[in-house]
């Protein structure tokens, strides 16, 4: 039994924890968020200020960039 090494015992909750990119965690939800308040902007006409317009580009932007990053934070 001396020349058999031993495996760590691994408890068996979550398993390994991996590293989440940019593009995962902050680049597809702004994505999402930029879309969708931009759809809501389409279909309602209510939200025209063109201060709304350009935050709704920014956001959906910054979530491009990031989905597009190949990132890993």
């Amino acid at each position: 039994m001396e020349g058999k090494r031993r495996k760590p015992s691994r408890a068996s909750g979550f398993g390994s924890v991996k590293q989440v990119g940019v593009a995962v965690s902050i680049g597809f939800p702004l994505v999402v968020i930029g879309v969708l308040t931009l759809v809501i902007f389409l279909l309602s006409w209510v939200g025209t200020a063109t201060a709304l317009w350009i935050l709704t580009g920014v956001v959906l932007g910054i979530g491009l960039i990031g989905a597009l990053s190949r990132r890993v934070i």
